[in-house]
């Protein structure tokens, strides 16, 4: 290996002569050091100083290996940055699950609103449909108070029958007064006529009936006045709601009340009237009075015919108001069958009303069952899709997960991998070159203990050549460590930037500058050295 060196050194030598020393510029850029997690990272620019070497370049570029290195370096910063891809890919995923997993309760949520509509139209249907009932009480209640009322018409169409019968037969007594009254006349008429002032009082009397029959035929014509006015007010169909029927029966059961309790009033009156007129010690009196004034009031005797003739006329008038009365209460009969007829009519159509709202509420009913059962379906059936697809996304977040720690725990190893491999690197670098110093150092001095005096020339050309190879080997130097400054700086950007803030390489800092401060360390002894070797040659040449 020793004799190899000069014809290398002869070689490189020619080629510094021939101007390729400046073939390889290369810039040097400054070394991040990450001091701490929290910190900011500081740059500052790494310069060595290293005497001149006699050893040619690619010598101890192929003795250090600095090329299997830079490849191993490139092939590691390929895997790191084909797993970057990959957790990129996985972090893609993770996104795009996780916008699924949105809309999916996004999905969720819009038939949750429909679900709240549908909850309010049949909120709204069943308060329509309590309305309703209670419309269907309503009427009900008319019908039962039109029922009502019915049986009072009825009741009172009763008591006016009665009271027309019991006017009949006070009409009878009557009759049959007036029939005792001719025959006390006629026996007046034959047994004497000769008592005027009788027949003055008679005539009173005669006179007080004849106005009560007056004020009984006012009233009667009053009556049939309100009857008249009755009927032109109730007549049949004029019904224009349940409502006004009960009403207007209302106000003629009452009327026809007020009626009948006149008419009764009216006639036990008259019946009063006749039972003190008819008293028999008046008629005794006045038929003993009458026989002894017979003879001498014949006149009066015809004034008295006619005036039974008044009365007959009088009777007469009173059967036809009689008759007239039994012509209002058949009138009555038959609008109160009428009435009858009408309630039961509104009854009948609030009935269909009723069945036609029974069967809308009931078709309302199914269709809303059926429209629940369609809801339940379509819950249930995208609950089991929203169930399917959670348990899915689970799954795949689950393997992603499991991807991850692989990948984290692949990237931990291979973080170790390189700092174990850049240590190794650099326990190399540093061995290789100080046993190079040293051979090179040991050959130098023999070198120029053999060639003291003949090689003068030559050694001066090969320290001209070994500073152009210092200069070289410094800048191959400084461009390897801004190599390496690079690649660990990329390498730790791209740990830093895609992992978490835990996993940065803080024992690769401690390392660095480890390493730093031993390359200052022996810095002056390298320089002590290079200036060691070149005493001898100033020396050779005084």
């Amino acid at each position: 290996m020793d004799t190899a060196r000069p014809s290398s050194g002869a070689q490189h030598s020619s080629e510094n002569r021939s101007g390729n020393t400046d073939s390889e510029t290369v810039t040097v850029r400054p070394m991040k050091r990450l001091k701490n997690e929290a910190r900011v990272d500081q740059k500052k620019e790494l310069s060595f100083e290293i005497s001149p070497l006699t050893v040619p370049l690619e010598q101890i570029s192929s003795q250090l290996g600095i090329s299997e290195s830079n490849s191993a370096i490139n092939r590691h910063s390929l895997r790191l940055d084909d797993q970057y891809g990959r957790l990129n890919c996985h972090d893609s995923q993770l996104h795009g699950l996780d916008n699924r997993v949105k809309a999916v309760e996004n999905k969720v949520k819009k038939p949750c609103k429909d679900h709240s509509t549908l909850q309010q139209r049949f909120e709204q249907v069943c308060e329509g449909e309590k309305g309703l009932i209670v419309k269907v009480n309503r009427q009900d209640g008319r019908i039962t108070s039109i029922e009502g009322e019915a049986t009072q018409n009825s009741a009172t169409l009763k008591g006016l029958q009665t009271e027309s019968a019991q006017h009949s037969a006070s009409i009878g007594t009557l009759q049959t007064s007036f029939k005792g009254l001719d025959s006390r006349i006629v026996r007046i008429e034959n047994g004497s006529a000769d008592n005027s002032e009788t027949l003055k009082s008679h005539h009173s009397r005669m006179d007080l009936h004849l106005c009560q029959i007056a004020t009984l035929e006012n009233r009667v014509d009053d009556l049939d006045s309100r009857v008249k006015r009755i009927d032109t007010e109730i007549q049949p169909g004029a019904f224009a709601s349940a409502r006004r029927d009960i009403n207007t029966n209302k106000t003629c059961c009452e009327q026809l009340d007020k009626v009948a309790k006149r008419q009764y009033s009216e006639i036990k009156e008259v019946k009063s009237d006749l039972s003190l007129k008819a008293d028999k010690s008046d008629y005794k009196k006045l038929r003993d009075e009458v026989e002894k004034d017979a003879n001498s009031n014949q006149t009066e005797i015809q004034e008295l015919k006619q005036m039974i003739q008044n009365q007959e006329k009088l009777i007469r008038s009173l059967q036809e108001f009689c008759q007239n009365q039994a012509n209002l209460v058949a009138s009555l009969q038959r609008e109160v069958i009428q009435c009858q007829a009408n309630a039961q009519a509104t009854e009948d159509e609030l009935n269909l009303r009723s069945d036609g709202l029974d069967k809308k509420l009931d078709v309302f009913n199914k269709k809303l069952s059926q429209a629940q059962e369609m809801e339940k379906k379509h819950y249930a059936d995208q609950n089991q899709v929203l169930q399917t697809r959670i348990e899915q996304v689970e799954g795949r977040h689950g393997r992603l997960a499991t991807d991850l720690a692989t990948h984290t725990t692949q990237i931990r190893a291979l973080k170790l991998e390189y700092q174990s491999f850049e240590r190794k690197v650099t326990d190399e670098i540093k061995a290789n070159i100080v046993d190079g110093l040293r051979g090179d150092l040991k050959h130098n001095q023999e070198t120029i203990k053999l060639r003291q005096g003949t090689l003068e020339t030559a050694f001066t050309n090969h320290c001209g050549r070994l500073e152009g190879l210092t200069s070289r080997f410094d800048k191959f130097e400084t461009s390897l460590q801004s190599k390496m400054s690079e690649v660990k700086r990329e390498a730790q950007e791209s740990v830093s930037q895609r992992v978490n803030i835990a996993m940065r390489a803080h024992r690769q800092v401690s390392d660095m500058q480890k390493l730093e401060e031993k390359f200052d360390k022996r810095k002056p002894q390298w320089k002590q050295r290079s200036m060691e070797s070149t005493e001898p040659s100033q020396i050779s040449r005084h």
